[in-house]
């Protein structure tokens, strides 16, 4: 029986190491005395795991200039593979082109493609607070999507990541909030134009800015323009209604209500379908959540509901939690004297529904110390509500007469 060639069995054993994500067998076959194939190396980016990309990238036969564009073009003709890869891979390639000095505009573009958040946050924070990439990014040489912020938001715009608007301009991000809300309209992002007004973009001024300025992004066609005007009209006009006291959207409107009345679902207008909101939610994003906290301590037969936390507003594609998250008012939902008689409803919350932005700033530690406290509350409120056990009166009975001797 003919024996395979050298080279072929090792290609074969570093394809196994590589598939059984055996980091010790890969560094054992590949070394600056044994360099390893291109194939292999997009083989290694494709299998997802970033130890071994990382370190088949040192050792490369042809220059990483090659396999970096090679990688590119991975990512653009195979989109069904390229979505399987994890992010922690994903971000190891991002860094090996712009140390290669390879544009990673269309590599962050697929990235949007595939809906790699964790990546482009990752991305985003390099961009913001590596000093090495802002010197990278002064050479003329240097070509990156975040060269102009706006064009990096905007991507983030037409593919609907609100998570990375949201986070970049929270970060100090400069950019043109009425552009990124005339983008919104135009592409139909319903969530993202929400998001961008509660952020403090003005229909007004994207009105305004639609109809003088020839050179917005996409430079669109008259009849476009006029698409995107009458979108902002309705911005206004939703605008206009939810701020009228009969969308019960005022302090005093909430206050009049009951849970039960405000969880009543109201029709609105979601992507051109009839989808169901209730007042809770619109009180929510109006930042009125405070009163329906109270609401739910005070009224004595009704509560705020896990269901109720984490049911989703279609015309934000955000739950209860989610909103609070991104108004910074997450610690509301942990206020104490909302669980009380409750503590097993708020371990499960705990466990199972917070959203992960929000772990990041109350870590498990702070959540399960308050979990203690309401456990801590309940015992007490057990004890003050136990009646005290009443006294017991000896019985005090007169002695049997003695019967008289005959």
């Amino acid at each position: 029986m003919a024996m395979a060639p050298r080279n072929e069995t090792r290609e074969n054993r570093i394809t196994q190491a590589i598939r059984s994500d055996d980091l010790d067998a890969v560094q054992r076959l590949v070394n600056k005395d044994n360099l390893i194939d291109e194939d292999l190396i997009l083989f290694a980016f494709a299998h997802s795991n970033a130890q071994i990309f990382d370190y088949v990238l040192q050792y490369a036969r042809v220059p990483l200039m090659s396999t970096g564009l090679k990688i590119v073009e991975f990512m653009s003709s195979n989109r069904k593979d390229a979505r399987l890869i994890d992010e922690e891979t994903l971000f190891v390639a991002y860094k090996a082109l712009g140390d290669m000095g390879i544009s990673t505009k269309n590599f962050v573009t697929h990235l949007f493609l595939n809906k790699k958040t964790g990546t482009l946050l990752k991305v985003m924070d390099v961009m913001l607070n590596d000093p090495s990439y802002q010197d990278r990014k002064k050479t003329s040489s240097f070509v990156d999507l975040a060269h102009d912020w706006t064009e990096f938001l905007i991507k983030a715009v037409e593919y609907g990541n609100c998570r990375v608007v949201h986070d970049g301009l929270k970060k100090g991000i400069d950019a043109d909030l009425e552009n990124l809300l005339i983008t919104s309209v135009f592409v139909r992002k319903t969530p993202m134009i929400y998001l961008l007004l509660a952020l403090g973009a003005d229909p007004d001024r994207a009105i305004k800015k639609v109809e003088k300025d020839n050179t917005i992004e996409m430079d669109r066609a008259q009849n476009q323009r006029i698409f995107v005007i009458q979108g902002l009209e309705r911005i206004k006009e939703d605008i206009a209604f939810y701020s009228q006291p009969q969308s019960k959207l005022t302090k005093e409107g909430v206050e009049n209500l009951s849970l039960a009345e405000l969880r009543a679902p109201h029709p609105v207008e979601v992507d051109y379908q009839t989808a169901q909101v209730n007042l809770m939610q619109i009180a929510t994003t109006a930042h009125l959540f405070d009163l329906v906290i109270q609401k739910s301590i005070s009224e004595k037969e009704d509560y705020l509901t896990i269901k109720d936390l984490t049911e989703v507003d279609p015309t934000t594609e955000a739950s209860i939690l989610e909103m609070l998250s991104r108004q910074g008012q997450f610690k509301k939902i942990l206020t104490p004297n909302l669980w009380i008689g409750r503590s097993q409803d708020l371990e499960e919350l705990i466990t199972y529904y917070i959203p992960d932005f929000a772990l990041e700033k109350y870590d498990k530690t702070y959540l399960n110390l308050t979990l203690k406290e309401v456990k801590m509350l309940e015992g007490l409120q057990n004890l003050t509500s136990k009646k005290a056990p009443p006294v017991l009166k000896r019985r005090h009975t007169k002695p049997t007469p003695p019967k008289p001797f005959k």
